[in-house]
């Protein structure tokens, strides 16, 4: 099932977004129906717990390859809040009897992001290609590919301080989206360890987004908006 999960939500039917808000945005993506057609048998089927945390997975895939891979403009937004949203969903499942009640919002909210906001379809096989001669932090200050690029293609004896980079350079720039996304890609690679290397690179391609429009330069200005008191 865990496939056709991810075939369905490649490239599902498109529809308009009329408006800025999540809401407006889920609404606009249940207009389309999709949500019923691709996944109303599914849910309407008792599912077992191993079959729930598959399907969250393949969810979660599917995002994560949607940052890297889709409308670079909805970057820090729309492709942040479309893994944030269902990975919610996934950590509330584990404090809640009704784990399928959670993997429905999550289709749902899923659903409406690939619908709405996707202008291509998804290659989930995809992967970037390598990089030479470029440290992590090099490559984050490049671009967002070249550091989706050196975190996917790194050696495992350098994961461990990528999570390191990752955490800091979220945690000390002022955007709580940033922070909720890295944390939510580190907690699925601990999910998903097959796909660790595609969570920490979708965190890294946001992390270098917010690292050009936010240096470090202006860490210390940025840090004090909002913190000064009297």
């Amino acid at each position: 099932m865990s496939k056709e999960i991810l075939d369905k939500l490649a490239d599902p039917a498109k529809g308009t977004l009329d408006g800025q808000s999540i809401r407006e945005l889920v609404e606009a993506g249940e207009k389309t129906g999709n949500v019923d057609t691709l996944f109303g048998d599914f849910i309407r089927h008792d599912l077992s717990q191993p079959q729930i945390d598959a399907a969250f997975r393949a969810v979660l895939r599917v995002s994560a390859h949607s940052m890297l891979q889709d409308d670079l403009e909805q970057t820090k937004f729309g492709w942040s809040h479309c893994l944030n949203l269902p990975q919610s969903a996934f950590g509330l499942s584990s404090v809640t009897t009704n784990r399928k009640l959670a993997l429905a919002a999550a289709l749902v909210w899923i659903v409406a992001y690939r619908s709405v906001l996707s202008d291509r379809a998804l290659d989930l096989g995809w992967h970037p290609q390598p990089i030479k001669d470029a440290s992590v932090l090099e490559a984050f200050q490049t671009s967002p590919a070249a550091a989706a690029s050196r975190v996917w293609h790194a050696p495992d004896g350098e994961l461990s301080a990528i999570r390191r980079i990752l955490a800091t350079e979220a945690s000390i720039r002022n955007d709580i989206h940033l922070v909720k996304y890295t944390r939510a890609c580190l907690d699925m690679g601990a999910f998903d360890p097959e796909h660790v290397r595609l969570y920490l690179a979708a965190a890294a391609h946001l992390c270098a987004v917010w690292m050009a429009e936010a240096p470090r330069a202006t860490i210390t200005e940025a840090l004090l908006i909002g913190r000064i008191t009297p």
